[in-house]
């Protein structure tokens, strides 16, 4: 996906990304770029904006525990869940693929795709360049996003919601036991 200055802009100022701005192991002392006044309305595609808020305050959470127990950073995933910088962190999933996949891949890649998100708020946004690291975290709100949306395809809300806390607390307490 194409995020538009906006997006860009939004994600450090707008209440749903607070969370994940939170996360950020070095938050930035100063913006390149005033708050915007009125603060437009968030976009489409990282609704639902609770999901949004769900996943950032899981990932503001762990990134707390390992300021305290360094040594507790597991990565389940492998190079798999490493962050991508480049033009590929923007890629959205191709849709009919993700609608062919059993609700077991479709958790892995929602374990994942937390795991890597970790790992990208673990990373200084000015070590890998503002704008590299801001499109990169906004690819994966994307991923989150669609993976909800094909669980409310199959499911309706209210599994969706079920399932995608579950995996949100599988990822709290670390249980990846499987996942490899």
């Amino acid at each position: 996906m194409e995020f538009t200055a906006t997006d860009l802009i939004l994600f450090w100022y707008a209440p749903w990304a607070a969370p994940l701005r939170a996360a950020c192991v070095e938050p930035l002392a100063e913006l390149p770029w005033p708050a915007p006044s009125p603060m437009p309305l968030a976009p489409k595609w990282p609704r639902p904006l609770f999901l949004q808020r769900l996943v950032g305050q899981a990932i503001a959470t762990r990134v707390a525990g390992l300021k305290d127990h360094p040594w507790d950073m597991r990565c389940h995933f492998g190079n798999d869940s490493e962050p991508d910088w480049g033009p590929d962190a923007t890629a959205s999933y191709d849709l009919p693929c993700l609608h062919e996949l059993r609700e077991q891949s479709i958790c892995w890649l929602w374990g994942m795709e937390m795991e890597r998100l970790l790992r990208s708020m673990l990373t200084p946004p000015g070590e890998v360049g503002l704008m590299a690291w801001t499109r990169a975290v906004l690819g994966i709100c994307e991923h989150f996003a669609q993976m909800y949306a094909e669980f409310k395809r199959r499911y309706k809300a209210r599994r969706a919601r079920e399932i995608v806390q579950a995996e949100v607390q599988r990822f709290l307490t670390n249980d990846y036991s499987e996942a490899a």
